[in-house]
């Protein structure tokens, strides 16, 4: 490696002698060649410039690479639905950048999970979708084109199911969505980026962050204290009042038997 520098959106770049540039997004590591017009793949130094442009130094020269935030192709979460209903979507509110936070615990047995979003390509033309799932029995992120307009299913281990759901127009009601099923508790990350044809360059993913809560036959060491609490005290109250019903039976017969001597 010949050097490395941070872009002005957090991308890491690296210059490589012999093998071109590398850049890192904080997920994923992506080559970049003379196949993708670098000049010459013996990077020598990495350059960002006052006009935030980055320029690479080569053994056959320098490579400007000018784009700005405003024209990189970019994917938004429209809403989030979990099956309650037909048409219910919860509540999701900004965290941070590009990340999204459901603000309620979801609850175990969840039929369904539901991602509706949205590519933007600010120079036209369609997008290709690159998503995932962070806390599922898989690494991968699955890649859509634009040429697929069929329901894609693939399933992971657990009983995990994913569906790709394309849109059949650019309307808000068909919208692309993703669906898992089969979700078990614990945290998850669902993270989408969407890519122009031909680039490897894009804004960074937009992440949901949700969690599913754990079935309530799991969680019996937390209300286990309350449980025996509340069987203490409903013995002491049984006690209690199989005692005084005793005591009066006795005071009851007592007097019956006084009465019967007199």
């Amino acid at each position: 490696m010949r050097d490395l520098k941070e872009d002005n959106w957090g991308n890491i770049w690296f210059a490589t002698w012999g093998g071109g540039l590398t850049r890192y997004n904080g997920e994923t590591f992506e080559s970049i060649t003379t196949k993708d017009g670098l000049v010459h793949n013996n990077v020598s130094s990495i350059h960002v410039s006052n006009e935030e442009d980055l320029w690479f130094g080569t053994e056959g020269g320098s490579t400007q690479y000018r784009v700005s935030r405003g024209v990189l192709p970019f994917c938004r979460i429209i809403s989030v639905n979990t099956g309650r209903s037909k048409r219910e979507n919860i509540g999701i509110k900004p965290a941070k950048h590009n990340t999204i936070e459901i603000a309620e615990l979801l609850p175990a047995g969840l039929k369904h999970l539901t991602v509706r979003f949205q590519g933007i390509n600010p120079l036209g033309g369609d997008v290709t979708y690159k998503f995932r799932l962070i806390g599922i029995d898989n690494n991968e992120w699955t890649t859509v084109t634009p040429n697929i307009k069929k329901t894609i299913s693939t399933a992971f281990k657990g009983g995990v199911v994913q569906y790709y759901l394309p849109s059949e127009n650019d309307t808000s009601e068909e919208l692309p969505q993703i669906r898992y099923e089969g979700l078990k508790s614990g945290n998850y990350s669902f993270l989408i980026s969407a890519y122009r044809e031909g680039w490897q360059y894009t804004q960074q993913p937009s992440i949901l962050n949700f969690t599913i809560d754990k079935p309530i036959w799991t969680r019996w060491r937390t209300y286990l204290p309350y449980v025996i609490l509340f069987a203490t005290v409903g013995s002491l109250l049984f006690r209690l009042i199989t005692n005084r019903r005793q005591t009066a039976q006795l005071r009851l017969e007592m007097r019956e038997k006084e009465e019967a001597e007199m």
